[in-house]
């Protein structure tokens, strides 16, 4: 039988500090998720210096001109925490200057599916490659307005 599939409402909440970012370090085993398990979703990393900024009206949340990175993952709190994207968290203190990521913000769109729901299946594949076509949608939607992509982009 084939599975009934419609494509998940994709809404971004408010953007977050860096600072606080979650954190999938387990201090309760009964309480925390198992090692490794997270989320799948898409993320926005913007450079605002005041809230202002943050704005952006009746437009999408990805078509803030102060957004800096449109990402997707299958872990997206893992992603976050200090140890993954040294390489855009480096970017980013290079072009912007700011040492202490006093002005990153982040928000994430999560899916509702966890990474171990997209392996092994062929639902898995399907829904990561919803999950891939629409980070690249967001993307295509950015450099149509912008021309270009946010500046921590690098296909």
């Amino acid at each position: 039988m084939k599975p009934k599939l419609s494509e998940p409402q994709t809404i971004f909440p408010d953007w977050q500090k860096w600072e606080f970012r979650g954190s999938t370090i387990q201090t309760n085993p009964f309480d925390d998720p198992p090692r490794n398990f997270d989320i799948s979703g898409i993320y926005l990393l913007g450079h605002f210096t005041n809230k202002l900024q943050m704005k952006t009206g009746a437009s999408p949340v990805h078509l803030n001109p102060h957004v800096i990175y449109i990402g997707m993952s299958k872990q997206t709190t893992i992603r976050l925490e200090g140890r993954q994207h040294e390489k855009v968290k480096k970017l980013y203190r290079e072009i912007f200057g700011d040492k202490g990521y006093k002005y990153l913000y982040f928000t994430i769109w999560s899916s509702g599916w966890s990474n171990w729901s997209l392996q092994n299946s062929d639902l898995g594949r399907v829904k990561m490659a919803f999950l891939r076509y629409y980070e690249r949608k967001l993307l295509w939607e950015y450099a149509l307005k912008y021309g270009r992509l946010p500046v921590l982009n690098k296909l």
